[in-house]
């Protein structure tokens, strides 16, 4: 997926004449009960090709579900949401080590909690590396915080 490109702005109906203008591409995030929704870079919702205001039913719902940081990690990483604090950051008390030891209390090693991991990032960016059957999903800080995928 691109994620900026040239769009047409007709600036005068019924001509072709138009301005080029650059836009980011929308993030699409998956709200349950709504479908698939884009959240373009100017903030605006985007909903089966039309854009989403205050008032309209759909918009409460999307505000709603953008407002909880669990929900947006969980839907974004595929992380379990049982696995995620209020502030969306992972449990890392939840994943164990071989000893019992878990990333709170040891830095190093492989902890696990069912079908997840928890690795070092050893490629000298810090923090951890969370994957999901051996797969990357997201990165993580000391604290659990999601950085990046």
């Amino acid at each position: 997926m691109d994620t900026a490109g040239i769009i047409k702005i007709t600036t005068y109906p019924n001509q072709n004449t138009f301005t080029p203008a650059f836009a980011l591409a929308p993030t699409i995030y998956f709200v349950p009960g709504i479908g698939q929704v884009a959240l373009a870079a100017t903030g605006a919702l985007v909903l089966g090709g039309g854009t989403i205001t205050a008032g309209h039913w759909a918009y409460e719902k999307i505000t709603s579900y953008f407002n909880n940081p669990r929900r947006v990690v969980s839907s974004q990483y595929g992380i379990p949401t049982s696995l995620l604090d209020g502030n969306g950051k992972v449990k890392l008390g939840s994943f164990k080590d071989k000893h019992g030891n878990t990333p709170l209390s040891k830095t190093s090693g492989t902890f696990k909690n069912g079908n997840l991991t928890i690795q070092k990032d050893t490629a000298g960016h810090g923090g951890r590396k969370l994957k999901k059957n051996g797969k990357r999903v997201a990165s993580l800080d000391g604290s659990g915080k999601v950085l990046s995928k």
